[in-house]
This record gives structure tokens, sequence and C-alpha cells, in this order.
């Protein structure tokens, strides 16, 4: 039997979060947070670094495959064509046309490496112009009807670490 009083049920002391409960939780997103935060710069480091990597592999292919299809177009039939063997340097002339007997030769071109500037130049009717620089090396060697073509590009990062590119290729020239 029960008395006008009500008694106050006991609840149970483990239901609910506590205070300590969420001093852990913040205490574990926070270091999770600062974490995040410390790598953030990491992560701008290597994709500053890996933008100028692209960006040396993008102008060592655009000035390769120029240099390769011209030298494709000249063949080994040019008048002008010179090429000693292991050359930093290659002159031709590129087909401009062709009548029944004869191919229609247009200027001699010249690809030179200028070891002292660390640039490709070419150079054709009298004009010399810089097509690429921060060039390490720059060779052109015969095999046969073919020229090996290799070039060796390399940048700075923003950290000073060096980025290099290296392409090499065969040219199948026309005769």
């Amino acid at each position: 039997m029960t008395s006008g009083i009500r008694q106050h049920e006991r609840k149970n002391p483990a239901s609910g979060i506590g205070l300590i409960e969420i001093v852990i939780a913040v205490g574990i997103t926070g270091t999770i947070a600062i974490a995040l935060l410390a790598a953030i710069p990491k992560w701008q480091d290597a994709y500053s670094e890996n933008s100028a990597k692209a960006y040396c592999n993008d102008k060592a292919r655009d000035i390769f495959t120029k240099m390769c299809d011209e030298i494709q177009e000249a063949g080994t039939k040019s008048p002008n064509w010179i090429l000693p063997a292991a050359a930093t340097a290659i002159t031709f002339n590129r087909c401009t046309g062709a009548n029944l007997t004869t191919k229609q030769w247009g200027p001699s071109v010249t690809y030179s490496y200028n070891a002292t500037n660390k640039t490709v130049v070419r150079t054709s009717n009298g004009s010399s112009v810089t097509v690429c620089g921060n060039v390490q090396s720059l060779t052109f060697t015969p095999q046969g009807n073919n020229v090996l073509v290799s070039l060796v590009i390399q940048t700075t990062s923003n950290h000073g670490r060096p980025l290099t590119s290296t392409l090499s290729g065969q040219v199948a020239l026309r005769n």
C-alpha cells in the first residue's frame, strides 16, 4: 500500500551522455581537426610540385613532337641533311611539294642545343628562335633510316627540388 506521497523512481545512472563523454568526444574531434590542418600545407606543396612537373612534361612533349614531326617530313633525301653521329644539332630541308619528277624543298632548318644557355634553338631562313629553355641535353643519333631523338628538360620546384622530364624516341625518316 502506498501513501499519498509518490516515490521518485531512480533513473539508471548509466543512461544518457555525461560531461566526461562530451569532453572526450570534443578532444578526439579537435585532435583530428588539428591533424587535418597540419596536413594541408603538405597537400598544397605536393599539388604545386605535381603542377610544375606536369608543366615541364607538357613543355618537353610539345617541343619534342614539333622537332620529330619536322625531321620526319624532311627525310634522308633532304639536300642539306646533316647529322653526324650523336650530334647536338641537326640540319635538314622540309619537302614543300613535288611535281612528277622532282621534290621541292623549303629553306634549311636547324635544331641545335646551346649548352651555355641551356636552350634549344630553331634556325630557318637566317632567323633563330629559342623554342625551349631549361634544357639539360638534346641529342640526335642516326640509326639507319631513323633518328633517335633524346631531350631532357629540368626545372626547379618551389622548394628547390629538381623536376626532370626525359623524352626519347625514334623518328622514322621519309625517303
